[in-house]
């Protein structure tokens, strides 16, 4: 689907082309998932066993900073809501979102409370990391290098 898909990909839009407030609008709109990323995959754990879970082990240990917290994803997220002048609080831009928005965050929470979504909560996680390894990884390798960047 990735492979397929043959639409402008949004990361350099929004670096090339998107106004400052139209960037605050994304990013208040991605808060809703983003200040709490990992939590409802970390669900999966108890529930995988031998490789699958080891793997998910390893992508929920990077999604945590690595054990800095100044490296977790929400936390870098809670930056640039703030570089934004938006609030970092969890929730607070849930009644100003469209349902969209709700939905996508929804679905997980859902796949998280509900064992017999495992496979989707997986496969979840599994998308959401396909589309973002090149922006994670930028930013694995500036942070790795030069720990002052962060």
């Amino acid at each position: 689907m990735i492979d397929a898909d043959d639409g402008q990909r949004l990361a350099p839009y929004l670096r090339r082309h998107a106004t400052r407030e139209q960037f605050r609008e994304f990013v208040l709109n991605r808060s809703v998932y983003r200040l709490k990323e990992a939590d409802p995959h970390s669900f999966g754990i108890p529930r995988l066993e031998g490789a699958a879970k080891a793997a998910l082990v390893e992508i929920e240990s990077d999604e945590y900073g690595g054990g800095r917290p100044e490296r977790m994803h929400s936390e870098l997220f809670r930056t640039t809501m703030r570089w934004l002048g938006l609030d970092d609080s969890h929730g607070r831009y849930v009644a100003e979102v469209p349902a969209v928005t709700l939905a996508v965050s929804n679905v997980m929470s859902l796949f998280a409370i509900h064992r017999r979504w495992t496979a989707a909560l997986i496969g979840h996680l599994a998308a959401l990391e396909m589309t973002s390894c090149s922006a994670h990884a930028a930013h694995s390798s500036s942070t790795t290098s030069s720990p002052s960047t962060s």
